[in-house]
């Protein structure tokens, strides 16, 4: 598996035509090559193809079926359909373009090697606003031009069924696992995550495990995380931006003492983002049954030194060192898109940064849940809500093309789950009413 999470040393050596990774003799023993991308949901999209035709899509891109965007996670069409897809009831093909230095192998498929694809418009050749990877990637680039690089680290928890493998340490409740993902540049992180989940699926089907990232499949144990780790450095010396000479004698709740400015303008970008960025850290129905209490999962906009009661967890001196000062984001749960939530923090905190804005309220102390905290959406719909609003800050930081977009794929999910007769609701009324 860690080839295929880890990217090819020698692919990051090639110029950015994948002509010159194909020339390299990279490729030269191989017959097959799959392709893929990332949807709206984090699934992976792709198609295997032969090598010989890999060639001619090496600079110009491949035609790649338009209805990769109109469909939800089971491929059922979202209706009524997103306004960037409204006009093209017949989906046309998009533009795909291969990345060359995503280049990974698959292990358990012969060491087939594996491209990461990103999707443009057929005609104008811009970036589609709804494709993940591009989002992430015009974030990033925001980044880059005000001379930062923002970096990442993810952990991933699934519940194993049936079979339960014996190579990674336990976590909480029967079947569940963690994997804490090398911290790494941002996009790269994003690329990680989304090839882990595939690996770990795809891995546990040829050994009849079925392996479930679903927010909360228990009602009376805790559900699975996918918290988010993120630090700033400097791009012209590679120092941390979120460092402070660490301090022996500074109390672990004298959070100033252990914050650069520009940590606390991230974060203060974040704690006002949260809200309308809420239903991408929480993007399905069953999302929102993690976020309850007494299962460390955080309910409220809030900060805090070290306390994983709080949405925003900072962790640093004097427990840590300066260097791996960072943030960790408790509120995505497995079921997130790595891409997009990846994006919508960082878009947050340059929103922060930008504006020099400051921290609302002091960081919490204890458990922030009984606490007088604004409370984040509690619902789908609540967050959908917050989200669409005319003025909000995802459709500040993101923009109006990708939310419109978004938000008609969970309107979509959210008709689903209402016309939806349940176990539930079978159980509760059947022989009762």
């Amino acid at each position: 598996m860690k080839d295929m999470i880890h990217t090819d040393n020698k692919v990051k050596e090639v110029s950015v035509a994948l002509s010159t990774a194909y020339s390299k003799g990279l490729l030269k023993s191989d017959k097959r090559v799959l392709l893929t991308g990332c949807d709206i949901d984090g699934l992976p999209r792709g198609k295997t193809v032969m090598l010989e035709k890999i060639e001619k899509s090496m600079d110009d891109g491949f035609g790649f079926c338009g209805v990769l965007f109109g469909w939800d996670q089971h491929d059922a069409l979202v209706k009524p359909p997103p306004p960037l897809l409204a006009s093209d009831s017949g989906f046309s093909d998009i533009l795909a373009k291969i990345d060359p230095s995503s280049m990974r192998r698959i292990p358990w498929n012969n060491n087939q090697p594996m491209f990461l694809v990103d999707f443009y418009h057929p005609t104008t050749g811009k970036p589609l606003a709804m494709c993940p990877r591009n989002l992430l990637k015009r974030i990033v680039g925001e980044f880059t031009a005000a001379g930062l690089r923002p970096l990442a680290g993810m952990e991933y928890e699934w519940f194993n069924f049936q079979e339960t493998p014996d190579t990674l340490a336990q976590k909480k409740g029967p079947g569940v696992y963690e994997a804490a993902l090398k911290y790494t540049d941002a996009l790269e992180l994003a690329d990680r995550a989304h090839v882990f989940k595939m690996a770990v699926k795809q891995i546990g089907l040829n050994h009849k495990v079925t392996c479930c990232f679903m927010a909360k499949p228990h009602q009376d144990q805790p559900g699975c995380s996918g918290h988010i780790h993120i630090s700033l450095a400097s791009l012209e010396t590679g120092a941390s931006l979120f460092a402070m000479p660490k301090n022996s004698d500074t109390a672990v709740s004298d959070v100033d003492a252990t914050m650069t400015p520009t940590m606390q303008k991230f974060i203060a970008g974040i704690l006002l983002g949260l809200p309308s960025i809420m239903a991408i850290m929480a993007p399905t129905i069953n999302s929102y049954k993690r976020l309850v209490e007494n299962y460390w999962a955080p309910l409220t906009v809030s900060y805090g030194q070290e306390n994983r009661t709080t949405s925003i967890r900072i962790i640093g001196p004097p427990l840590n060192s300066p260097e791996s000062t960072r943030i960790e984001v408790r509120v995505p749960g497995a079921d997130v898109n790595p891409y997009l939530a990846v994006a919508a923090i960082l878009a947050c905190g340059m929103h922060g940064i930008r504006n020099n804005l400051s921290l609302p309220f002091p960081p919490a102390k204890g458990d922030v849940t009984n606490q007088d905290a604004k409370l984040l959406p509690r619902t789908l719909l609540d967050a959908v809500q917050c989200m669409q609003e005319k003025n909000s800050m995802a459709r500040l930081v993101l923009g109006d093309e990708f939310v419109d977009h978004f938000v008609a794929t969970r309107l979509h999910e959210l008709r689903l789950w209402s016309n939806a007769v349940t176990d539930w609701e079978i159980k509760r009324y059947m022989e009762t009413i």
